[in-house]
């Protein structure tokens, strides 16, 4: 399994053959580094068929209505996020 300072992953087994890949996400606050992130990512996609919940603080948002405050600010990292997202 593979771990960084923005990713923890894991394998979840349950039941007696029940296995899914479990990443755990507390993305930079700084678009450089978080870049890393989503190529991490990218590289440890588990087999398609294999489960895998994605979760934590990504620390962007996929749509600017989703965000809190005065601020404004648009990065490429929210196309990267919706890429990853499946509703």
């Amino acid at each position: 399994m593979f771990s960084s300072s923005q990713m923890i992953n894991g394998l979840v087994t349950y039941e007696p053959s029940s296995t899914f890949l479990l990443s755990i996400i507390d993305a930079s606050n700084f678009v450089k580094e978080r870049s890393l992130l989503w190529l991490q990512l990218r590289d440890n996609d588990p087999s398609s068929s294999m489960p895998w919940i994605v979760m934590g603080d990504f620390n962007c948002c996929r749509y600017q209505n989703e965000k809190a405050g005065d601020c404004i600010t648009v990065d490429w990292g929210t196309s990267t996020l919706s890429f990853f997202t499946v509703n």
